[in-house]
């Protein structure tokens, strides 16, 4: 009886990463453009909150050491975005 066990993969392990993020990128930064576009954008802060909290989830993601970390903080940056959108919705009224 063989028993090897095959470790999960990381979501945020280095190889690959840019590739497997590349669809969550580029939402991100869409929804930061379009935001001060007619009609929204009324709150210039809350544009620079929610874009300088989008460069700390960007941030992390790429360069906290994830294997050290136990495998549940991998659901911090993901659940963090949802702090980007409420900024981005609240700021608009």
């Amino acid at each position: 009886m063989n028993t090897t066990t095959v470790p999960h993969p990381q979501a945020f392990a280095r190889d690959g990463l840019l590739r497997r993020a590349a669809p969550f990128l580029g939402a991100m930064l869409l929804a930061l453009c379009l935001y001060p576009l007619p009609p929204t954008g009324n709150d210039p802060t809350a544009l620079a909150a929610a874009a300088l909290l989008s460069a700390l989830i960007v941030y992390t993601a790429m360069f906290v050491p994830w294997a050290k970390l136990p495998r549940f903080a991998e659901v911090v940056p993901p659940f963090a975005y949802f702090v980007v959108i409420a900024l981005l919705r609240e700021s608009d009224g």
